[in-house]
């Protein structure tokens, strides 16, 4: 006959795993469901112009504290054919007279896409921060993370997709 008693301090091993098991999966974040309840509302093109969705809608997720991402596909200049998309977290929100709505990017390492071997290099020491607009409007900066220093900053237009979590 087996004890219970002799495997117990074996299963106990196995208490943290089951406990981290039981909790993602009760909280939703399995990959088929998280990715399930995003939801493109509003997209707009560089001109500030709806392509898609409401602007509206957008708002009243926005003051009802759904949490929101951007999207964005960045096409270099000198082939068009190469391009990158890149989707993120809008870390601070702005709702401007009740019609224009901005997003903070928390700043991030710097990087540059390698097309020849479809990877990204991070660039060392520099951060870069991005406020996206409904309007189409952008404002960007890359400075030196160690000292501070600004490296680049420029206003552009750029075509956005916002998604609410839902």
């Amino acid at each position: 006959m087996i004890r219970f008693s002799n495997h117990f301090p074996v299963l106990l091993k196995f208490v943290p795993l089951i406990f981290m098991m039981i909790c993602y999966a009760l909280t939703g974040h399995s990959q088929e469901g998280y990715k399930a309840n995003w939801v493109l509302v509003y997209e707009n093109d560089e001109e500030g112009n709806r392509v898609q969705g409401s602007k509206v809608d957008l708002i009243n997720a926005i003051r009802n504290g759904e949490v929101v991402r951007i999207s964005w596909t960045h096409v270099i200049s000198e082939n068009p054919l190469q391009k990158v998309e890149h989707l993120v977290d809008a870390g601070y929100l702005t709702i401007m007279n009740d019609e224009t709505v901005l997003a903070q990017v928390s700043p991030i390492i710097s990087q540059a896409p390698d097309f020849e071997e479809q990877h990204i290099v991070l660039m060392e020491n520099v951060e870069m921060g991005l406020v996206a607009s409904t309007t189409g409007k952008n404002n960007y900066i890359r400075r030196n993370a160690v000292t501070g220093e600004v490296i680049d900053h420029r206003s552009g237009r750029r075509g956005y997709k916002w998604f609410v979590h839902k």
